[in-house]
């Protein structure tokens, strides 16, 4: 269940929840640069962010995590959290155990729905159902390095990918959607 220390972990390493802070927050947090083991894990995440967030009085709307790719075993961890007449999309990016990028952009509620179907258009994805044990299950039967939940007011609806061994074209649009809102993204980490 560790989300981001393994057996090498001291006391000087932010915390499990000292991440689900980091990845609910736009601005870097005082501890962004002293991570050095993270390893996001989607089930976690998946289970533990939706209530953080309801403890803090945030609404969260999606979730999007990509990973691990590449010998830096990189992570992207996409949150999407409702505000007042529009939503907060945040992006943290992990490689070799640190955060190397976060990133934030306010989205308008028509550009978001835009973007959660051009998303789940992809033949890539797979539907996963709403209950998380299922999911858990999946994950252990397949390698899926693409999690998608989205968060409606009265369910969650999960979606899986392979972005490595499927179409590589339908694996580049995909990135290209999903990376679409991020170039409007003003970095908040590190400091520019």
């Amino acid at each position: 269940m560790a989300i981001l220390l393994g057996a090498a972990a001291n006391a000087a390493q932010p915390s499990r929840e000292d991440l689900l802070q980091e990845l609910l927050t736009s601005a870097p947090t005082r501890l962004s640069a002293r991570f050095e083991t993270l390893e996001p894990d989607k089930l976690d995440l998946l289970r533990s962010l939706p209530a953080y967030a309801t403890e803090r009085g945030l609404k969260l709307k999606a979730l999007l995590m990509i990973g691990p790719n590449g010998p830096g075993r990189a992570h992207t961890v996409v949150v999407v959290l409702a505000q007042e007449e529009s939503f907060r999309m945040s992006v943290v990016l992990t490689s070799g155990g640190r955060i190397s990028r976060k990133a934030t952009t306010p989205i308008a509620a028509d550009a978001l729905a835009r973007w959660v179907r051009g998303i789940t258009a992809s033949t890539l994805l797979i539907p996963a159902g709403s209950d998380i044990s299922s999911l858990e299950a999946k994950l252990k039967d397949a390698d899926f390095d693409l999690l998608l939940a989205l968060f409606n007011p009265d369910e969650l609806v999960l979606f899986v990918a392979d972005l490595r061994t499927g179409d590589r074209s339908l694996a580049k649009q995909l990135i290209k959607v999903i990376n679409g809102p991020m170039r409007a993204m003003r970095p908040t980490y590190p400091r520019e």
